[in-house]
């Protein structure tokens, strides 16, 4: 995916973009499904401190979210144990 200027995609009448900045309206999920067709990979948006935890919670912000492959994040479930970066 290209990273362009908002002025850029306007110019273009791009619906989405990505500009290399965190998306506020949180669009990642469809870049996710956009980059698993491109690449043919199996990928899921998943929450590096879960936002259920048993111990912990963490929060739906863009520090806190990866992709991973759909049997890793299946594997991983709502565990965290300290050694994932955030």
């Amino acid at each position: 995916m290209e990273i362009i200027t908002k002025n850029h995609a306007k110019k273009q009448e791009l619906t989405y973009y990505f500009t290399g900045k965190p998306c506020k309206w949180g669009h990642i999920d469809k870049r996710c499904k956009e980059l698993n067709e491109l690449w043919g990979t199996n990928m899921e948006v998943d929450h590096v401190i879960p936002l259920r935890g048993k111990l912990i919670s963490g929060l739906h912000v863009w520090d806190n979210l990866q992709l991973l492959d759909r049997l890793l994040n299946t594997k991983k479930g709502n565990k965290f144990n300290g050694n994932e970066k955030v």
